[in-house]
């Protein structure tokens, strides 16, 4: 087998040793996006599924310079289903998804790879920031109905709630912490990861799948990390932030997910009890480069596989 030319490229030192891996972006009208998170990414194996775009993302990301695999269905499928369909196509290699608002380099890649391989982890996220250089809280606990009354109502203003909301958070260091949950902008999920638990449930059509998967995570024993020696830019606007907008069909998802999520978890939503021990620093080793240079399928239970578009 011929080796791929951007294993020994000078800009990713240490990725000979570590697994081959492919970087998957679901994307939905993100024409204004896609291109910025593609030039990052010039050295990796990317995977673009466009659930029917009518902006011309997919034709922005086929422009891509020769590195870029695009997938265009038919309908928008949702996130889960088109992030499986990645998964599938991925074949035996590593997975890590990207959204297309997102900017990451090949070396906070590295960094994660090492981290899941040190570490035994099912998903290792980055730390995430805003555009601004301000930190997103982008791992949190499992989603209780406390933190949820205390996050979305007034009683988030009351001692109780401001109690609530303390809790609502994964301590933030400059090394790997466990965390319940972390967001889907960025993942790296080892491919045994993806053989043990699954894909994403494609019951979840908006919001609500990467709790889940996180969740699946823990309970197989794999725990889930937020790599804080590392970093993304994630350009975030949920759409779903008008609460109780239900002419929204954003919030009408958020809503169904959190129905769907108590259903199928109700010790922890109901009790508010942790998944993740919240230890101050996993032990783990960085890099050489990483510390040389300071740089920051199968389906879930809900349904088959997804091959659609495939």
């Amino acid at each position: 087998m011929s080796q791929d030319p951007k294993e020994n490229d000078v800009t990713r030192p240490c990725s000979a040793a570590l697994p081959e891996r492919r970087v998957i972006i679901v994307t939905y009208n993100s024409g204004q996006d896609i291109a910025a998170c593609l030039s990052a990414l010039s050295c990796e194996d990317v995977l673009v599924i466009d659930n029917a775009s009518s902006d011309g993302t997919g034709d922005i990301a086929a422009d891509a310079d020769g590195f870029v695999k695009v997938i265009r269905n038919s309908a928008n499928v949702g996130f889960g289903v088109a992030a499986n369909q990645g998964m599938l196509d991925a074949k035996s290699r590593d997975v890590v998804l990207v959204n297309p608002d997102v900017r990451i380099t090949s070396d906070v890649i590295d960094q994660l790879a090492f981290t899941a391989q040190r570490t035994g982890a099912g998903i290792v996220a980055p730390r995430l920031l805003y555009p601004d250089g301000s930190v997103q809280q982008s791992a949190r606990p499992f989603p209780s109905v406390s933190r949820l009354l205390a996050r979305r109502t007034s009683m988030g203003r009351s001692a109780i709630g401001r109690r609530w909301l303390g809790d609502d958070l994964t301590p933030f260091t400059s090394g790997p912490v466990e965390s319940d949950w972390v967001i889907g902008a960025v993942m790296y999920l080892p491919r045994a990861t993806i053989e043990t638990v699954g894909g994403f449930d494609e019951q979840f059509f908006l919001y609500g799948e990467d709790v889940d998967l996180c969740v699946r995570c823990w309970r197989a024993g794999l725990p889930v990390i937020l790599d804080g020696h590392v970093q993304a830019t994630h350009s975030y606007a949920r759409a779903s932030k008008r609460t109780f907008d239900f002419r929204r069909p954003e919030t009408r998802h958020h809503w169904v997910s959190i129905l769907r999520l108590a259903r199928s978890y109700p010790r922890e939503f109901f009790t508010g009890m942790p998944l993740a021990r919240h230890v101050p620093e996993v032990a783990v080793d960085r890099p050489e480069h990483q510390r040389r240079t300071g740089n920051a399928v199968p389906a879930g239970p809900g349904r088959e596989s997804a091959q659609t578009g495939t």
